[in-house]
Order: C-alpha cells, then structure tokens, then sequence
C-alpha cells in the first residue's frame, strides 16, 4: 500500500488514503476506484461512535489523472466534489510542523490561565 493526497477538479488537497497497487493499476488503466474513506465528524456521529466506536465513512469514486514532469510520470489521485465533506488531514511532511504550533498554544494558553489578572 501506498499513501496518496486525494484532490478536488481544482486540485485543492482534500485527505490522504492508503492504496493497494492493485488499486495503481486500474487507475493506470483508466479506470476509477470506490473508496472508503473517513468523513468528518459531526457531534451526531460522536454520540453514535460511543454506541458502536466505529468512524464515520464514505464511499467516494476516485479518479487518475497522469502528470508529467520532464521525463517523469506520476498519477493524481481526484475525487468529486462529494468528498469535500471528507475528514481533512495534514500531508506527512507538514504534521510535525502543525504538532510543534499546536503544542505552543496549548502551552502559551495554559501559562495565561495561570496568571489571568
């Protein structure tokens, strides 16, 4: 399996999915996958996970498109504009940035917590 970033037609990044190859190999062949791929959650399916602890899902219809870069070729993954309502997450190269900011908030929040005149 692969991760790959799943785009809108207007290559906005939408979430990440883990793809079998033989997945790749339809997508180069032309064809389109079925998905199932979390979606975000909303208080309902909070209150329903506690019941049964099962994330929400979606199936979307993934699509290919080939990219050429100079001599190299690579496959874009596109869903439709149905997946927009799809859990968003960071690409890996930018979580640990995200962790670091998100951990001086929480700290800077808690220092002025503490010492709120």
């Amino acid at each position: 399996m692969t991760a790959a970033v799943i785009y809108t037609r207007d290559l906005e990044p939408i979430t990440i999915i883990e793809v079998p190859m033989w997945a790749w190999e339809r997508f180069k062949r032309g064809e389109h996958v079925m998905f199932r791929v979390p979606e975000k959650l909303t208080l309902e399916h909070m209150r329903g996970m506690l019941a049964d602890l099962k994330m929400p899902r979606r199936i979307v219809a993934i699509t290919a498109e080939r990219l050429r870069v100079g001599n190299a070729e690579s496959l874009m993954l596109f869903a439709s504009d149905e997946a927009l309502g799809l859990e968003a997450t960071f690409l890996p190269g930018q979580r640990g940035e995200v962790q670091r900011r998100e951990r001086r908030a929480y700290c800077a929040g808690l220092f002025d917590g503490f010492f709120i005149q």
